[in-house]
């Protein structure tokens, strides 16, 4: 499996957590339609607020993804490897794989386990700047670069 197919799966994965939060945006926004249209005095006030803040909160979420998308966007797959791990390296170690791009977690494509995970993460920042064999420390434990990609 290559870097630019993990990489379209993460775009897809980015997209849909976009998509399915303007889906609970638009759902927010008739439901708070609906509710102005009750006069049932106090408790319409409450199930208002209470519609406003789950928008505020889905609106926070809406714009860190799409600023997770953005992100995952601007990396150029198609660049040759580079000499050491950085931001669009696969790092493939002994205790790992793991995506230097953004934070996604884990991910399981086509039976295989990778870290998808942002340059600021622990775990990246520990191997970012390493070349092939060279190795890096995280949670006590040491991780041996096998391959960049």
């Amino acid at each position: 499996m290559s870097k630019q197919t993990l990489h379209q799966y993460c775009l897809h994965l980015a997209q849909e957590q976009v998509d399915n939060l303007n889906a609970i945006q638009a759902e927010l926004k008739d439901a708070l339609g609906s509710e102005s249209k009750s006069t049932a005095g106090d408790k319409h006030e409450t199930g208002r607020a209470m519609i406003q803040l789950e928008q505020e909160r889905a609106g926070h979420q809406l714009r860190q993804a799409e600023e997770l998308l953005l992100a995952l966007q601007s990396i150029n797959v198609l660049l040759p490897p580079a000499d050491s791990v950085q931001l669009g390296s696969l790092a493939i170690t002994s205790k790992g794989q793991f995506y230097i791009s953004v934070g996604l977690g884990k991910v399981v494509l086509e039976g295989v386990q990778y870290f998808v995970v942002s340059p600021t993460a622990p775990v990246a920042a520990a191997l970012i700047g390493k070349r092939l064999g060279d190795e890096a420390q995280f949670n006590g434990q040491a991780l041996t670069v096998t391959s960049i990609e």
